[in-house]
Formats: C-alpha cells, sequence, structure tokens
C-alpha cells in the first residue's frame, strides 16, 4: 500500500487530507467532550445561560491557545534539533578517553505559559 500512495502523488495527497480530516475530528470530539464536561451544570435545558456560554467560549478558547502553543513550542524544539545537529555535524571534535560536557550544546531554559487551560 505505501509503495502505491508513494508512486501516486493524487493519492498520498488525498490520505494525508483524510488523516488531517480525521485528526481534526478527534480533536473536535475532545474539546466537546472536555469542555461539556467542564462547563454544562444542567443539559436538560433548551438554552444555556450566561455563565454557560462564557465558560465554553472560555474553554474553546483556552483549547485553542494551548494547542497553538504547544505547535509552535515542538515546531521550535524541532528547528534547534535540527540546527544543533548541523552544528555538531559541521564542527570537528576530538575524541579521547576523556569527554567533556562543554562539547555539547547548551539548553535553552523552558519557557513557561501564562495562562491555564482549566
Amino acid at each position: 500500500m505505501e509503495k502505491l500512495i508513494e508512486s501516486d502523488p493524487e493519492l498520498a495527497r488525498f490520505v494525508a487530507e483524510m488523516e488531517q480530516s480525521s485528526r481534526m475530528k478527534k480533536t473536535a470530539e475532545k474539546l466537546t467532550l472536555e469542555c461539556w464536561d467542564l462547563c454544562v451544570t444542567n443539559p436538560n435545558v433548551s438554552r444555556f445561560d450566561g455563565k454557560t456560554e462564557s465558560c465554553l467560549v472560555n474553554c474553546v478558547e483556552r483549547f485553542i491557545d494551548s494547542s497553538t502553543f504547544i505547535v509552535k513550542a515542538f515546531s521550535s524544539r524541532a528547528q534547534q534539533t535540527l540546527s544543533s545537529s548541523s552544528d555538531f555535524a559541521d564542527s570537528e571534535m576530538i575524541y579521547d578517553d576523556k569527554f567533556s560536557m562543554s562539547e555539547l550544546p547548551k539548553a535553552e531554559p523552558e519557557q513557561k505559559s501564562s495562562f491555564k487551560f482549566w
């Protein structure tokens, strides 16, 4: 199956779109369940009150903010890793019996998020 996908760009694009659609549906389902459990105290009403509506809106916004933050953090880390590995590969190192920690790239301190998800 993989060889068929690799040889047919249109099929590969279709499969990628279906996988993305599936991920989006799973995310929406998780978001719905999490926010519903957190915010809706009385599901037997025809219309939500202002407090419930506000809670749902805030929950969705925090979920989106958190997802965006995580994607950016992983992307940044991946870029740093690629950059570090190319710097590491380009540099000359002399190997001997003693390993110096100063030869390792220094990790940047982790950034803390300023918002709370739940």
